[in-house]
């Protein structure tokens, strides 16, 4: 009782109720024990608990009943909150109608042919330009690899380490 009471106020209201017979003392050695003394308790009739029994279990199926209601309304409102709303909605529509729009006149020049066209020559040159570049590339790069590779002998250290610490990029 949080010493609100006193522990002798306690046990001699607790005797009292025992002597008055609300209660029933059992004594386990210097311990006492005080239980609701049950002849004071009215008897129930087996229609009154059953009638009880099915208030309980029409209960518990209405509980049941509800929290999976509950459960069901707290899935659609996730649902809900994870779409966009009308103005989200208004601005992304607007957005793909600019870029569709963006698409259209890009075709339409191209459909009406008023655009520069490249010619087969000159579309040769890029090509061959390109292969030339390309092949550059790999011969250098074929070059430098050798290099590291002889590098990483001397010092004793692994290709992709002595890489890492110079510094370059493949």
């Amino acid at each position: 009782l949080h010493a609100k009471i006193k522990k002798p106020q306690v046990q001699r209201i607790l005797d009292s109720l025992a002597d008055a017979g609300e209660l029933q003392m059992k004594e386990f050695g210097k311990a006492k024990i005080y239980l609701l003394n049950q002849k004071n308790i009215p008897d129930v009739n087996q229609a009154d608990l059953d009638k009880i029994s099915k208030e309980v279990q029409d209960l518990r199926t209405t509980h049941r009943e509800l929290t999976d209601e509950i459960k069901g309304l707290t899935a659609d409102l996730k649902d809900l909150q994870n779409q966009l709303t009308d103005e989200q909605l208004d601005a992304e529509i607007a957005k793909y109608e600019k870029m569709l729009m963006e698409a259209e006149s890009k075709l339409k020049v191209y459909e009406s042919g008023n655009y520069p066209k490249i010619s087969d020559e000159d579309m040769k040159k890029a090509e061959d330009k390109q292969q030339y570049y390309e092949k550059e590339f790999k011969k250098r790069k074929k070059m430098c690899m050798d290099m590291v590779n002889q590098v990483s002998e001397m010092a004793d250290q692994k290709v992709a380490n002595l890489i890492d610490e110079i510094g370059i990029d493949l």
